[in-house]
């Protein structure tokens, strides 16, 4: 039973935010709206320092009052179908994920500040992806058993897709990382985009009904406009359609109402058949990145707390004797 909190949210999400093409000609200008009110703050007690490489990928880093950057890291990849920038809301995570992977809340927490669509298409968000993981294992020393990488819906797509390129050049992955509601299939054929296309409050359409054309209507929307001229069957863009060997422990989540469930299911599925289950929450009723709203009703309160004991788990561990 979904909670009243829980309903409000819903009803908030499927009038203001839809993004189905029927509702919306516009879903750049909607997915904007994500950024208003978009101050530059964090969370008490901590201090955010926004830097720039020299390739022009921005990144900020939040590291407690009075500590110098170092030791055990969050590193999150944001969401916004790679259209809308970091906001606020993002930011205010930060000292959730400093407590969950410290103790005494000293884990510092980097947000990679990617140049968004339709501006800058597919491979940009990745490459700054990386530039950042280069950055962050170099020139700040970072060590790799001391790092968690996330993010949720296009941040979950990044996530996967900066691992599976860490993995394909033989590089050594972090300790762990997370996926909320990530967006991995950008061919739309999961089951759930029809079984949900009735009950996705973002995504879908109460009262309608998904056909090839409109299916069709869906992949050419300007929500997909990150793509360009790649193709969508690339592991880099559609990471559904990688293999999933050698990955680090994983948590993943999505709502069980949301059309992209499936994405979530399909890794979760490959992590299995790799020998890597992760952690999978499927929130009843819940819609696409619903634990990011875990301040507002009690659904997304109660997974977000998993996804800080799953990044406790794996970063409050004794990491001074490797390496």
């Amino acid at each position: 039973m979904v909670s009243i909190r829980g309903k409000i949210a819903i009803a908030y999400i499927r009038k203001n935010f839809n993004m189905n093409p029927e509702v919306t000609l516009d879903p750049i200008t909607r997915c904007r709206l994500l950024e208003r009110h978009n101050a530059v703050e964090t969370s008490q007690g901590y201090t955010l320092d926004r830097r720039t490489l020299e390739d022009g990928t921005r990144f900020e880093v939040v590291t407690r009052e009075g500590k110098l950057p170092g030791g055990k890291l969050v590193l999150y990849l944001h969401g916004g179908a790679y259209i809308a920038g970091l906001t606020k809301l993002y930011r205010k995570m930060a000292g959730a994920f400093s407590h969950a992977a410290d103790e005494n809340g000293d884990a510092d927490v980097i947000y990679l500040d990617y140049d968004c669509a339709p501006e800058r298409v597919f491979p940009t968000q990745l490459d700054q992806a990386l530039a950042l993981w280069d950055h962050i294992v170099g020139e700040l020393g970072y060590r790799e058993e001391n790092i968690v990488v996330g993010g949720d819906s296009a941040g979950g797509n990044l996530t996967l897709a900066l691992l599976l390129k860490l993995r394909d050049a033989g590089r050594t992955m972090p300790k762990a990382a997370f996926c909320m509601s990530p967006w991995a299939d950008m061919t739309a054929e999961g089951k759930s985009y029809t079984d949900n296309y009735t009950l996705d409050p973002l995504f879908g359409l109460k009262g309608g009904k998904i056909d090839d054309s409109k299916r069709a209507e869906l992949l050419k929307c300007d929500i997909y406009c990150f793509i360009g001229d790649a193709d969508r069957r690339d592991p880099y863009v559609s990471p559904v359609f990688g293999n999933y060997e050698g990955f680090p422990n994983m948590f993943l989540s999505a709502g069980t109402h949301e059309m992209l469930l499936s994405d979530t299911l399909t890794i979760a599925e490959k992590l299995t058949a790799a020998g890597n289950a992760p952690e999978l929450v499927l929130g009843e009723g819940m819609f696409h990145v619903y634990p990011v709203y875990y301040m507002l009703f009690p659904e997304a309160k109660r997974d977000f707390k998993k996804l800080l004991a799953f990044i406790s788990r794996n970063l409050r561990e004794d990491t001074s004797a490797e390496k």
